[in-house]
């Protein structure tokens, strides 16, 4: 499997949405589309559709498309905060307070860089 890192650290390749993608599984979007819904955010099955957010590819969760760090990493042209000379900034502290792995992550391609 291909390892796909996204900017802030997430392992894209691991994701349900990611994957359900890949696969082209419709029966997994709709048990995603059910299960991440909320009442600001409903979601559809054909929402759950993501090649990850560092992808050139209209393929990505409308979430992301609105994300700072992706827009940020975008700008700064870097693969992903990891690699960039401002690493770590307060852009990250929200993903790192839900997803402690994203920042071991980025810490690991940080000192093998």
């Amino acid at each position: 499997m291909v390892e796909v890192i996204a900017y802030c650290g997430i392992k894209c390749h691991e994701c349900d949405v990611y994957n359900a993608t890949v696969n082209d599984n419709m029966d997994e979007k709709k048990r995603i589309s059910q299960n991440w819904s909320t009442v600001e955010y409903p979601l559809k099955p054909q929402d759950i559709q993501c090649y990850g957010c560092t992808t050139a590819d209209e393929k990505i969760m409308s979430f992301c498309r609105e994300c700072d760090i992706r827009e940020c990493g975008i700008n700064l042209e870097v693969d992903n905060c990891g690699v960039c000379g401002k690493y770590p900034c307060d852009k990250l502290d929200k993903v790192f307070s839900k997803s402690p792995d994203s920042k071991e992550v980025l810490d690991e391609i940080r000192s093998s860089s």
